[in-house]
């Protein structure tokens, strides 16, 4: 039963332990997140609406 407390006594030490650290890693991942959106908006300036409507019109005219 001794045993068991002990265990039971470590596990909870390094569960409080591991809690700490992830704290420090966490920002460095942000910095990575932020140059993936930056390439998101150059093909929303893509003039793709503006020839959906052309497409359109030659086909009514047919």
């Amino acid at each position: 039963m001794k045993k068991l407390l002990t265990l039971a006594s470590l596990s909870a030490v390094a569960l409080l332990a591991g809690c700490e650290k992830p704290a420090a890693p966490a920002p460095a991942p942000a910095p990575m997140a932020a140059p993936a959106p930056a390439p998101a908006p150059p093909p929303a300036e893509q003039p793709a609406a503006p020839m959906a409507p052309a497409d359109q019109g030659k086909e009514m005219k047919k």
